[in-house]
């Protein structure tokens, strides 16, 4: 099966054991020369940051970074090989959130 971007936006993203902790936000492509998806961008739903030990922000929620490696299967959902108190991922950093403002002196 092969998805677009916009099929898997929006997506639902499950763990081993069932918990529902967030959604697709973005997918995150190697252009510097495999042009391999390399992970998914996941924003995470604020009630379960507690569980993933995160910091609750005032606004919004957090986003992370979810390797290739890590999905189990996609389907209506994206299934991850993990249980949710094993969670491999990482945040995004600046260099995947685009160039920054310089900054002047």
């Amino acid at each position: 099966m092969i998805l677009n971007e916009r099929q898997i936006i929006n997506r639902r993203v499950l763990t081993q054991d069932g918990y529902e902790i967030g959604s697709v936000q973005g997918v995150n492509v190697d252009v510097s020369g495999t042009w391999q998806v390399e992970s998914l961008s996941v924003r995470l739903r604020r009630d379960i940051l507690g569980e993933l030990r995160m910091k609750r922000p005032m606004f919004g929620s957090q986003q992370v970074r979810i390797t290739v490696d890590d999905i189990a299967g996609v389907s209506d959902t994206v299934v991850l090989k993990h249980a949710l108190g094993a969670l491999p991922f990482s945040r995004p950093t600046a260099r995947d959130e685009g160039p920054q403002p310089q900054q002047g002196r």
